[in-house]
């Protein structure tokens, strides 16, 4: 987190992505979130709950490790977010199992990825 401020009711955190080597990083924020805006740079749009009543801040590419975010609540106090990196592959432990796949299986739908999930309150 890089800072936070505070406009009446509102909040606005600013925050930079350090993904550690992660391709794709996802923030799931919970119902009581409370985010009116988010985005980057001059690129600061308003936004809705999904269907379910979360949010989700979302970066893809290179781009995203160093990125400045940043996003407008109205909830007072730090939110507990769900973090999420992706990257293609598996990592090293799991030579093991890679070894007993078939050898002509593939993965299906979608290659082999690393997930590192973790919270983050911000």
């Amino acid at each position: 987190m890089l800072g936070s401020s505070r406009n009446g009711n509102l909040r606005t955190v600013t925050l930079r992505l350090e993904t550690n080597g992660a391709e794709t990083v996802f923030l799931d924020g919970p119902k009581d979130a409370q985010i009116v805006a988010a985005g980057s740079g001059s690129f600061v749009q308003p936004i809705a709950p999904d269907s379910k009543g979360d949010y989700y801040l979302f970066c893809h590419g290179r781009s995203c490790d160093g990125a400045k975010l940043q996003f407008t609540t109205r909830n007072s106090k730090p939110i507990a977010f769900t973090l999420i990196g992706m990257r293609r592959g598996l990592p090293a432990t799991a030579k093991p199992l890679l070894e007993q796949r078939p050898r002509f299986a593939r993965p299906q739908y979608s290659p082999d990825a690393t997930l590192t999930i973790s919270r983050v309150a911000l």
